[in-house]
């Protein structure tokens, strides 16, 4: 890791997640970007904090807007 007089810098990376759609609308996420924190030396499986603090797991919101279909019966 880079380091400033002894301090780590801060290191980025870029995580995709894609939603794949299985109704009539396309889903989304609530905000377009999200930041979280992990420490450097953090076991594989680490869940992604949402402050720097590392006390509060990192919330990602997908929506949609589909449908509900539901089946009407017809009397004759």
């Amino acid at each position: 890791a880079e380091q400033d007089n002894g301090h780590p810098l801060p290191a980025y990376a870029n995580l995709i997640i894609e939603i794949l759609d299985e109704n009539n609308q396309a889903p989304y996420f609530q905000f377009a970007t999200y930041q979280g924190y992990v420490s450097e030396s953090s076991p594989v499986g680490t869940t992604i904090s949402a402050s720097a603090n590392l006390t509060a797991p990192l919330g990602i919101i997908a929506l949609d807007n589909d449908i509900e279909e539901v089946e009407q019966e017809n009397s004759l």
